[in-house]
């Protein structure tokens, strides 16, 4: 197994009952500021259980150089940080890949991949930091590094039950813009996670979208892991499909109910009706499933039962939501979720 970044601690809980796994060490700069829980529901080989959730929390970067730069200069995909001091690629790794998240300006909150580094360069992709706004200078915006999670650095070989085939170990499936994608297993012949459709394709460096969901079809005992990190400090600023559908979160550790989303105001464009066939759709995560609500123009309402108004449905920290647009607009729009501890 290669060698992994501190990127949590995890424990490991049967049946409810912790069993002797041992805390992963955090490395000396990380100063752990919060914790999430996840239970993955248990299954049979013969009857699979999926378990949804997100990961809102985030590792503290461990690459050289700054960890907060300032936009000096942007042209196109490629940010200039003068004297940021990285090492060059170090930042673009598959095995450890990073993201840039902007700290300051119009375009807060909004991440964009890292593809390539020098030691004061980055390419961007991912987001139109130009278009968003971001502000390039002597008093240029302010990002920061934010590691990105991997199959491998998340869940290494151990946490699931691989198999010799998808059809004999445990599932992990990530969803972000798009109703398709990409399913995956630890293959316990080849040593290594790989493409459910494709097992002969590694897949052990795919990236878990912080902005997306992940599904877990478990066909073994429950178990609870433990995911340490780091709050975003400002505002988040996630890309939603203008048309099909996006599959993201809350942004942050704190339940929200469907009322303080607010998601018929905060994306431009969201199609209300009181005809749930034509209106946008959210869907919340229960078990395997989907419970989808509409908003009528006055309030929030279920597509199936009594006609209530379901504004103070609770969306659990963690839970995945599954965001459905009518129209046919290419591209995406912004969805900015306040931070609700900021002062």
């Amino acid at each position: 197994m290669k060698a992994k970044r501190a990127r949590f601690g995890f424990i490991l809980a049967f049946g409810g009952l912790l069993t002797g796994g041992a805390l992963v060490a955090q490395s000396a700069y990380t100063t752990p500021i919060g914790i999430m829980a996840y239970r993955i529901e248990g299954g049979t080989p013969a009857a699979p259980v999926t378990t949804t959730f997100s990961l809102p929390l985030a590792d503290t970067p461990g690459a050289s150089g700054a960890k907060v730069f300032v936009a000096n200069a942007y042209d196109g995909t490629v940010l200039t940080a003068t004297g940021a001091g990285w090492t060059d690629g170090a930042l673009a790794l598959s095995a450890f890949p990073y993201d840039a998240r902007v700290l300051s300006g119009s375009a807060t909150g909004t991440r964009a991949a890292i593809t390539a580094n020098t030691t004061d360069t980055v390419n961007l992709a991912g987001r139109d930091l130009a278009a968003l706004g971001l502000s390039a200078g002597t008093e240029g915006d302010s990002l920061e590094l934010v590691p990105v999670d991997t199959l491998e650095t998340l869940f290494a070989n151990d946490l699931f039950d691989g198999g010799a085939s998808a059809d004999t170990a445990d599932g992990v499936t990530v969803k972000h813009l798009g109703a398709a994608g990409g399913a995956y297993y630890y293959d316990t012949t080849a040593e290594q996670w790989v493409e459910a459709l494709a097992p002969t394709t590694p897949a052990s460096d795919i990236r878990l979208s912080p902005e997306g969901m992940v599904a877990v079809t478990r066909r073994g005992p429950a178990l609870t892991f433990y995911v340490t990190g780091r709050v975003a400090s400002t505002d988040l600023n996630f890309p939603v499909a203008n048309s099909g559908v996006t599959y993201t979160h809350v942004g942050f550790p704190v339940d929200k109910t469907l009322g303080e989303l607010g998601l018929d105001t905060a994306i431009a464009g969201w199609v209300s009706d009181a005809n749930p066939d034509l209106a946008d759709l959210v869907g919340v995560s229960v078990g395997a499933g989907w419970v989808y609500y509409y908003h009528d123009g006055s309030a929030w309402r279920r597509t199936v039962g009594a006609a209530s108004d379901r504004g103070s449905v609770v969306v659990p920290a963690g839970k995945p939501l599954q965001i459905l647009r009518r129209g046919a607009t290419a591209g995406t729009s912004s969805l900015v979720l306040s931070n609700p501890v900021s002062s």
